[in-house]
């Protein structure tokens, strides 16, 4: 359900985007796409989850391909879908496709996620106040924290070696909380388990269900996108609105600076 909510946030704010690069600006067919987006994205992601695959996103990097290109042809849509489709159907196409060194696709995905991030601050500074800046504060300082420090919640790389020792001793939600039978190699030290097994099973016996919450919530919390949005989230359900000033208001409609610069010319005229 964290996936979905998360994916349904993504999905308005990449289709409003690429409507707003392709120079549509009606906000009721903006509106219409936004729901057609959904709607889409609702019904692959439920096939996805009765075929056991996690649901569906849209790709962000469209906002970027949309700027950079200039072309938003729905024609050039659906003929990138069938050269995606037939890549992954007709393997010596997309073997063809992965041989492309890595610094040349290094410095297209650059651009492109460059311009996803602009994009964002585009869509999340537009009618800015002082409530919604507090929430773009905290949501951008915790996502951008965990994404470079990556140990806050979950150690990370891959769970090998003496990394098993780590995220069963350590962390924010240790494995050992979840252990039912440690294993013989592991010892209590001051009433706590630790694993002495350098390369595991530091467990003989899980419970399955603490391990499932532990697997979803860390997965929420190691995740930028995901640990961001959902703070950015309670925050916007339980912050009140700002209570609206003149000049506030003005700022808004883009009036406060040109009022600015005409006061600024009067005073010149008037010296």
């Amino acid at each position: 359900m964290i996936g979905f909510i998360i994916s349904s946030a993504e999905t308005v704010g990449d289709v409003t985007m690429s409507a707003k690069f392709s120079k549509i600006t009606d906000e009721d067919d903006i509106a219409s796409r936004v729901q057609g987006g959904l709607l889409a994205d609702g019904l692959n992601s439920f096939l996805a989850a009765c075929l056991g695959s996690p649901p569906n996103t849209t790709f962000s990097q469209n906002n970027g391909l949309i700027s950079l290109t200039r072309c938003a042809s729905r024609s050039a849509g659906f003929a990138c879908a069938f050269w995606l489709i037939l890549f992954g159907v007709i393997g010596k196409f997309g073997a063809l496709f992965a041989s492309i060194p890595i610094c040349v696709m290094g410095g297209v995905v650059l651009q492109l996620w460059s311009s996803v991030f602009v994009s964002g601050m585009v869509q999340a500074t537009t009618g800015f106040t002082r409530r919604n800046g507090f929430i773009l504060t905290i949501a951008l300082g915790i996502g951008l924290g965990v994404a470079m420090e990556g140990q806050t919640f979950d150690y990370p790389g891959p769970y090998s070696f003496f990394r098993k020792v780590l995220v069963f001793d350590y962390g924010f939600w240790p494995m050992k909380m979840v252990c039912k039978t440690p294993n013989v190699a592991s010892g209590v030290t001051n009433g706590a388990l630790f694993c002495q097994a350098y390369n595991g099973p530091c467990c003989l016996e899980w419970n399955d269900a603490a391990k499932m919450w532990r697997s979803t919530v860390l997965a929420v919390l190691k995740t930028p996108y995901g640990v961001g949005f959902l703070f950015a989230f309670i925050l916007n359900l339980i912050l009140p609105e700002d209570k609206v000033d003149e000049d506030t208001e003005e700022f808004q409609r883009g009036d406060f600076a040109k009022k600015v610069e005409d006061t600024s010319t009067t005073e010149v005229a008037g010296a």
